[in-house]
């Protein structure tokens, strides 16, 4: 197969994906299986777009086509009513696993939730300069989840990291 050709087949291979990803996004909302999201109203976290999906992400190496599919349709069936759009966003990923403390974050495969967001239109495109993102996480046996914040840059980061440990930190004292 020539370059040209083989250049073509991949470029159509990546539209079908693009489009397939997009008629996930038409599920009805009622149909919401296993995340919810919602823009933050009050207190330090104000205007932070929060996504909480049930489970956390699997290891990079367990990670299969079918997985992807349902974290991605997750995450846009819950995204639908959002109304919001960063040009620019920084993302903030935080992993709860039901055992074993030590876990490294590199292990994760957190592209399901990258692509999402941008199939959500959340952002239009996930280069370097439109989206950051950092990884964190504990452990939770009672309420394993994967939990993501999105906040609109330019903003101080210093500052939003702060407000967004000490939110979790309360979040997670409360829990048990």
């Amino acid at each position: 197969m020539n370059l040209l050709a083989r250049a073509f087949y991949n470029l159509e291979e990546a539209l079908e994906e693009g489009e397939s990803a997009r008629e996930q996004v038409e599920v009805p909302i009622e149909e919401q299986d296993g995340a919810t999201a919602q823009i933050i109203q009050e207190g330090d976290l104000k205007g932070v777009l929060k996504i909480v999906v049930d489970g956390y992400l699997p290891r990079t190496r367990h990670a299969t086509s079918m997985m992807r599919r349902s974290w991605i349709g997750k995450i846009t069936r819950a995204l639908l009513p959002i109304d919001v759009h960063f040009k620019r966003a920084f993302c903030v990923i935080a992993i709860y696993v039901p055992g074993k403390a030590n876990w490294d974050v590199d292990n994760r495969y957190y592209k399901f939730i990258i692509d999402a967001i941008r199939f959500a239109r959340i952002i239009d495109d996930d280069n370097c300069q439109r989206l950051s993102f950092m990884v964190i996480g504990s452990v939770d046996p009672e309420n394993p989840r994967t939990e993501i914040y999105i906040v609109n840059q330019p903003f101080e980061e210093h500052v939003f990291v702060y407000k967004l440990l000490k939110h979790i930190i309360i979040e997670g004292k409360s829990l048990g």
